[in-house]
């Protein structure tokens, strides 16, 4: 799959992958990005940044999951560092 990058990656900033899933990854067109934010920003932060570069996602974030290097988090609660892997996990439905 392809990665992408958004921004330029200065001293001051922190790279992470961004692993979006199912209908997510669907409306984005890749389930990787790589996105480059400002040194001390959280998962609340990129989450801000996500939504900002693809609006289509603006409704559907709120009710997704989110992990940081493979552990579940709260969107506010985590101060990213560089090469953190964050995936955002829409709910999953069915019986």
């Amino acid at each position: 799959q392809p990665v992408f990058a958004t921004g330029v990656m200065a001293s001051g900033d922190v790279r992470v992958d961004l692993l979006l899933f199912a209908a997510l990854r669907e409306t984005v067109g890749t389930g990787r990005l790589q996105v480059t934010l400002p040194l001390g920003s959280t998962t609340r932060d990129l989450m801000q940044h996500i939504e900002k570069e693809h609006p289509r996602l603006k409704d559907l974030l709120p009710s997704c999951a989110m992990s940081v290097n493979r552990e579940y988090t709260q969107h506010e609660e985590v101060r990213l560092k560089n090469g953190d892997e964050v995936a955002v996990i829409p709910p999953v439905s069915g019986g």
